[in-house]
């Protein structure tokens, strides 16, 4: 048995962003129909905050300091969950700002395009075109 750890395949980081960001549109439009109780203003839908916060950090402060994709995977998708997450507290928690919660779930998701990722699968190759 080999002790390396298995490549992940580069689409596999666009499958799981596209399924994500594709999937926040489904859920809201479909739950966003569901019959809720009158929504109830309240001050605390500003805590729905901190999950984009976390989600944010993680991608711009915590992802570009890993070189390994194995350990930046796992952390892309937490991001990302994280990111989604604002779409739930949207509609179940603050049904009053759901939209507001939409919307920055579909900002903090793009945020993770994983264009970023490419820099993992670089190819000596790729570093000798621009020398």
């Amino acid at each position: 048995m080999s002790d390396q750890p298995k490549a992940i395949p580069y689409i596999s980081w666009w499958m799981i962003w596209l399924a994500m960001q594709a999937g926040i549109f489904g859920m809201y439009f479909v739950l966003e129909r569901t019959p809720l109780q009158q929504p109830v203003e309240s001050p605390f839908w500003i805590a729905g905050f901190i999950p984009l916060i976390a989600s944010s950090v993680i991608r711009w402060v915590v992802i570009p300091k890993i070189s390994v994709p194995q350990i930046a995977f796992p952390l892309f998708i937490v991001g990302i969950a994280m990111a989604e997450g604002l779409t739930f507290f949207g509609v179940f928690v603050f049904p009053a700002q759901k939209e507001l919660f939409f919307l920055l779930s579909v900002v903090g998701i793009y945020q993770f395009i994983p264009t970023f990722a490419r820099r993992f699968y670089k190819t000596p190759e790729d570093e000798s075109k621009f020398r």
